[in-house]
């Protein structure tokens, strides 16, 4: 019987029903036994008792042959489980034979409880099992006292227990399916038939704690799709459904291994745990099913769609990257944030350049240093564009850095204080920064006190003292009308300068309160128009190069 298919309130209804129904056939059976009994005192002959007896037995089987061969969702009695209720019963057997004080037939009633007991916990084909061994040892214990004077009690107590077992094995087994059936629903996305958020956090606790204690790799993998929200908009919520569905189906069509898991965490999001994979090995799989699934994705009316769906996707390790499964679960969205902020369809492996900073601090600043990285977070709460922009800034910068030639040593100062360039809004009211209409003059001059903030912040980092100049002086303008200290030209540090045109280029090609993002094209413009007022004019030549050639905006 498939799950799935059934109603499942319907199937109860009518399950309780059969149940209600059979039970009052039964009853007006063992009424009419007793009426027959005490009204007519009529006596049960051998032969008709071995004769009930029989059909009893193949009513047994039938129901046994059945049950057995159906679908259980009850716990498989094992082994050890048949021979400790075949012991039970025989020691009921054992004590009824040997009792010498009540009367041996009223004690028969005991074979009633290893029959409840069985179908309870192991359902109604065991209980049935017990049933029938039960009505065996009834058997033959009257066969060894040589007394079937009780023929009518024994029929009575035969049919009870088949009746129990049927009964309560019934009512237990119905409502364990449907627990079963809900349970599944819970754990499971019902448009995808894929394992859902709740099921995802089941499985990635239960494998951490497995790679944990084997001390072996666990790779997270969140996957967004790009453009989702117009694609639902143009073609319409029903045929963004099929597209998800049609992307479900072709990802589990390339994982066979069982050390992957796939689930939906809801909308266009998806997520992939890898058990024995580094990032590296994660990489490379989880590259080559985004390729097979783009590459075989059916999209409807592609060739007019302006933005085609695609698929980013961000990821994190355990343990060489993250230490618990908060960070694990952080660590692979922050990868996806910097695919989704810079450029989509893409799969990238987390990176933090702060995280190398930290390593290089010395053990005496550690603590001050991880001070500072919980302002970056307090930052980011206050104003996510914040966050965002500064990370998109590092990204510019390192594609900026490898154009002039710069060290390694050299790119890391830069990316560094691109991270760290924007630390002094900590303390700007998060309704200034927020703010959709134009600063007031006093609002204005509090937003010109960051970089100055920002300085004060690093100072007592010794790790940060070359990288210092970049937050305090990001502001300066070529020709020296620039904030705080009006330096022009040569005056403003080298670095500082590289990060005024990437700084100005990220915030006019990102969207604000209170204003549109520009194109690639349309900020590069306005650069070399600033060229020798805000920017150094050979920088502006070497980044619009750069990012003409590197850069891919969303």
């Amino acid at each position: 019987m498939n799950d799935s298919n059934l109603n499942w309130k319907e199937v109860r209804q009518n399950k309780l029903t059969d149940y209600i129904s059979f039970s009052y056939i039964i009853s007006l059976l063992l009424m009419g036994l007793m009426f027959v009994k005490f009204v007519f005192n009529f006596q049960f002959a051998l032969t008709s008792y071995i004769t009930l007896m029989s059909f009893m037995f193949m009513l047994f089987i039938y129901f046994v042959s059945r049950y057995l061969n159906s679908k259980t969702i009850m716990d498989t009695p094992t082994k050890k489980t048949y021979f400790l209720f075949v012991i039970f019963i025989t020691l009921i057997s054992l004590a009824i034979y040997n009792n010498m004080i009540f009367n041996r037939h009223f004690l028969k009633v005991y074979y009633i409880i290893p029959i409840i007991l069985a179908t309870v916990n192991y359902g109604q084909s065991f209980g049935f099992f017990v049933a029938g061994y039960s009505t065996i040892n009834l058997l033959l214990l009257n066969y060894s006292l040589r007394d079937f004077s009780n023929l009518d009690f024994d029929i009575i107590l035969i049919i009870l227990s088949f009746w129990i077992a049927w009964l309560i094995g019934g009512f237990i087994g119905l409502e364990r399916r449907i627990q079963k059936h809900l349970e599944k629903m819970a754990i499971t996305d019902s448009l995808t038939g894929l394992p859902n958020y709740a099921n995802f956090q089941r499985r990635l606790d239960v494998w951490l704690q497995k790679a944990e204690k084997k001390q072996v790799a666990l790779s997270l993998v969140i996957m967004d799709l790009d453009n989702f929200k117009f694609f639902n908009d143009s073609l319409g919520h029903q045929k963004g459904d099929e597209l998800l569905k049609n992307v479900a189906i072709l990802v589990k069509e390339e994982i066979e291994e069982e050390d992957i898991f796939f689930a939906r965490c809801g909308g266009d999001e998806f997520v992939f745990l890898f058990f024995g994979y580094d990032e590296k090995d994660t990489l490379s799989k989880i590259t080559k099913i985004k390729d097979k699934v783009q590459e075989n994705l059916d999209i409807p009316y592609e060739e007019f769609l302006e933005q085609k769906p695609t698929f980013s996707l961000g990821i994190s390790s355990f343990p060489e990257q993250a230490k618990n499964k908060k960070e694990l679960i952080d660590m692979a969205d922050y990868a996806l944030y910097q695919v989704k902020t810079t450029q989509k369809d893409q799969v990238k492996v987390y990176y933090e350049a702060l995280n190398e900073l930290a390593a290089e601090s010395e053990e005496s600043e550690r603590k001050l240093f991880n001070s500072v990285r919980t302002l970056l977070n307090i930052i980011n709460a206050k104003d996510k564009y914040t966050y965002g922009h500064s990370d998109r800034v590092a990204g510019y910068v390192r594609e900026f850095a490898e154009e002039l030639g710069l060290s390694t040593t050299e790119k890391k100062k830069l990316i560094y204080g691109a991270f760290f360039h924007d630390i002094g809004k900590i303390e700007i009211e998060r309704e200034i920064l927020m703010k959709p209409e134009r600063l007031t003059e006093v609002e204005w001059q509090k937003i010109k006190r960051h970089p100055e903030i920002g300085a004060e912040i690093l100072k007592p980092l010794e790790s940060c003292q070359e990288i210092l100049p970049m937050s305090l002086y990001h502001h300066e303008n070529y020709d020296g009308t620039g904030y705080p200290k009006g330096l022009k030209e040569n005056e403003i540090p080298f670095y500082a300068r590289i990060l005024r045109i990437v700084d100005s280029f990220d915030a006019m090609t990102s969207k604000r309160q209170y204003s549109f993002a520009l194109s690639k094209q349309e900020a590069l413009e306005e650069l070399n128009r600033g060229a020798g007022k805000e920017f150094d004019p050979i920088l502006v030549k070497i980044f619009t190069r750069v990012a003409e050639k590197n850069i891919s905006l969303n």
